[in-house]
């Protein structure tokens, strides 16, 4: 323990010193006569502080260290504009020693299984929300509010570049979080191509291991599923054949020994997308009738068909019913049995779906208005509420509306999950008006939002 505060002061010193040194030469009164030019110089602490502690969680002790750092070096950044700038200076200490809040909820997602492809950037998993940041996959902590690197090495910048886990990340795509680790495709450029493979990243030890070496991109050998992989006793993805074959090719990999092995070969026409695979049954989607297929992992060729599809499929794992959403009619369906679906009441013009233990959350177009372009014509933009009911339509709630304003931004949602009291999403600003704007601080430092169900409260999850 003495040696974890001696490590902490020694920080403490070396951030001031740097601080200082950096203050000195180039005096806040003289150039930054401004509380944005204080604000600044705080992030620039951040990543100071940021390059020194890396790859772990921050801890309650080294949390009060790193406070009082900035704290200390606000006040000596500001001390010459002090006077000026007072009520600033109170609010930036106040703002930094707020208490991240997080309340308890019995509710989850454990018993429903959505298709990856669902939210391909962001996942709740064990007790933390995972997503991608601009540069790495990390953890959001969701009951100490602490980012968390998943990549283990102390002299990694985790900027997605010069060795980093996640360099060559192919951000389109998916990533998924197994107790393993982390799955994900990794491009590399080289003289035949584009090479992609399927890696998985060993939180535990930091090894990456490639599952599949798909080839350059003129072999023609490329992934198709829309899901890419899926998690469960095995990864399963889609293959398709070289370029002067036809058709399919659905593959597994035993992830205890590595083989690969084609489980079943498709024409091109009758494709059926892996979704995801429990209780030792593989389940796919027949895209041309729309039809949900179930097969035991050991005999994917014995398909029966269960369920009638749509998007955004998840199956309630203690009933057997898949819910889904028909993107036409914008509703949501219960489905049993194929051809047999019941229509959720309450929900019109809905474009996403997410369901927990105890709710469906569903997001809705209510309006959709003409913004002018800073530099002439209009464009488009759709706005959402966003609700939950309970999974027979009863009793639905308003969670968050993104109204049109007039002089600021708009908080807009992208696709979410839910985990119990809290929605976490992607998002962006909109802005009504034609005069331009400037990105926010959050908008450089954030890109997930955490809204509380219940009282509506933003929170923007930092990146790193």
């Amino acid at each position: 323990m003495m040696n974890e505060h001696s490590d902490d002061r020694a920080l403490f010193g070396e951030v001031l010193l740097q601080v200082c040194s950096r203050s000195y030469e180039q005096p806040l009164c003289e150039q930054h006569g401004s509380m944005q030019a204080s604000r600044r110089h705080m992030r620039r602490m951040e990543r100071i502080l940021g390059r020194r502690i890396v790859g772990d969680t921050y801890r309650t002790e080294r949390r009060r260290i790193v406070l009082s750092v900035l704290i200390a070096a606000t006040i000596l950044l500001t001390c010459c504009t002090v006077y000026a700038h007072s009520e600033d200076i109170r609010a930036m200490l106040r703002e930094l020693t707020a208490t991240y809040v997080y309340r308890e909820s019995h509710d989850s997602s454990d018993g429903m299984l959505t298709e990856i492809s669902t939210v391909p950037r962001i996942q709740v998993y064990d007790g933390g929300v995972y997503f991608y940041n601009g540069a790495a996959v990390v953890r959001f902590d969701t009951q100490e509010g602490e980012i968390q690197y998943q990549c283990n090495d102390p002299s990694c910048l985790h900027a997605g570049t010069d060795g980093c886990c996640y360099e060559g990340y192919y951000e389109p795509s998916a990533f998924i979080v197994t107790e393993e680790g982390i799955l994900y495709r990794q491009y590399a450029r080289t003289f035949q191509g584009t090479q992609s493979d399927i890696v998985l990243y060993r939180t535990q030890d930091g090894t990456l291991t490639v599952l599949d070496r798909q080839g350059s991109q003129k072999s023609g050998t490329v992934t198709i599923s829309h899901s890419d992989v899926l998690y469960g006793k095995w990864y399963f993805f889609l293959q398709a054949r070289d370029e002067d074959e036809d058709g399919a090719d659905l593959c597994v990999i035993d992830r205890s020994t590595g083989v690969k092995m084609v489980l079943a070969s498709y024409a091109w026409g009758e494709t059926y997308s892996p979704m995801f695979a429990y209780a030792d049954t593989l389940y796919f989607w027949h895209r041309q009738s729309g039809t949900i297929y179930a097969a035991p992992v050991d005999d994917p060729l014995a398909m029966e068909p269960i369920a009638s599809g749509g998007w955004y499929m998840t199956l309630d794992t203690e009933s057997g019913a898949f819910y889904a959403l028909d993107k036409e009619a914008g509703t949501v369906f219960r489905s049993a049995a194929p051809g047999e679906t019941e229509t959720i009441p309450g929900i019109d013009n809905a474009d996403y779906m997410y369901m927990t233990d105890g709710y469906l959350y569903y997001a809705r177009v209510y309006e959709t208005v003409r913004v002018p372009y800073e530099y002439g014509g209009d464009r488009e933009v759709t706005l959402h509420e966003y609700y939950r009911c309970s999974h027979d339509g009863q009793n639905h709630e308003l969670i968050y509306r993104e109204e049109q304003q007039q002089g600021a931004a708009t908080l807009c949602l992208k696709d979410f999950v839910v985990d119990g009291n809290y929605l976490y999403a992607s998002w962006h600003n909109e802005d009504f008006s034609n005069e331009g704007k400037q990105a926010t601080v959050q908008e450089n430092d954030s890109v997930v939002v955490r809204v509380d169900v219940e009282t509506g409260e933003v929170y923007y999850l930092p990146n790193g």
